[in-house]
């Protein structure tokens, strides 16, 4: 019985759900995703006016440490005060952007929780990429010494001469880092409803959430990716049509349109999508998970 309803599980009838409730409540989408952006870009600012003064002593690792720490700290609640938007939205509760990132901005357990979180999810994407990428030179070395002594030395030159090789080799690093952080991602949403809960429940809450959904859940993930390489295509070809060949001005100006695309349409469409998509998991899962992590109205 719970496999025939987990067949039930649409990612198409999702996304339009999620497009349709975006829609409705753009405002508080485009709040929550405006200060967002807004950190975002300022933390990035920040952090390429301190690589184009780095001299490689200790003080600019220590400075570099201290940035990396203020964007934890800033991005962290802001992230899950999205998702917390995000999820009012899917349950058709009302809600208020600013409302919703001031509680976990003003709150120092949900602070410390939203930090924690992240820092955890972080520190496992990059023992997962030192893992994956330690095999993939491992095996580099082994099949190809020559591609492998251009990695290991940044011959940019030999590399771009071999694309396919380099693109397998990102390829073989990436994808498993992704699938294995997929299995985290609903732990943001589980944090954002119930704020009470640690974040070792949340992170075991999702990784037992999406068994027999995970494959559903990575479709409807690059449902969203392919829809914004359409967008970095399109943008790419308008901006060279403008630029007429000034390939360095077409390629910024694509990159700006891509991201704000992202930020203002795909990611508020995913978000919500993610939680309809985490609420209908969590009531056709099997006997014992709890049911009420994501309630939809």
């Amino acid at each position: 019985m719970a496999k025939d309803n987990r067949q039930k599980l649409n990612n198409f009838y999702i996304r339009r759900m999620a497009k349709g409730l975006a829609q409705q409540r753009y405002g508080a989408c485009l709040g929550a995703m405006t200060f967002l952006f807004g950190v975002t870009l300022v933390l990035s600012q920040l952090r390429g006016y301190y690589i184009q003064g780095a001299t490689g002593s200790l003080r600019s690792l220590i400075t570099g440490l201290l940035i990396a720490l203020l964007s934890l700290i800033v991005t962290a609640p802001a992230r899950i005060g999205a998702r917390s938007v995000f999820c009012d939205i899917a349950a058709g509760r009302e809600t208020r952007a600013m409302k919703a990132l001031a509680a976990w901005y003003g709150d120092g357990r949900r602070l410390s929780s939203s930090i924690l979180l992240m820092l955890t999810q972080t520190l496992t994407a990059l023992l997962a990429l030192a893992l994956f990428g330690g095999l993939a030179l491992a095996a580099a070395a082994r099949l190809d010494p020559a591609f492998f002594g251009a990695l290991l030395y940044g011959n940019l030159f030999w590399l771009l001469l071999s694309p396919g090789k380099l693109y397998l080799f990102l390829l073989a690093v990436v994808a498993p880092v992704y699938l294995i952080m997929a299995r985290f991602v609903p732990a943001s949403y589980l944090l954002a409803q119930h704020p009470e809960k640690g974040i070792l429940t949340c992170l075991a809450e999702s990784f037992q959430l999406l068994k027999g959904f995970y494959w559903k859940y990575i479709g409807l993930q690059l449902l969203s990716l392919l829809q914004l390489v359409g967008y970095a295509l399109m943008s790419s070809i308008f901006c060279m049509m403008i630029f007429r060949g000034d390939i360095n001005s077409a390629a910024a100006y694509a990159a700006i349109f891509t991201e704000i695309t992202a930020y203002f349409s795909i990611m508020p469409q995913l978000g919500i999508g993610t939680a309809l998509f985490i609420a209908d998991a969590a009531i056709r899962s099997e006997p014992g998970l709890p049911e009420s992590s994501m309630d939809i109205e």
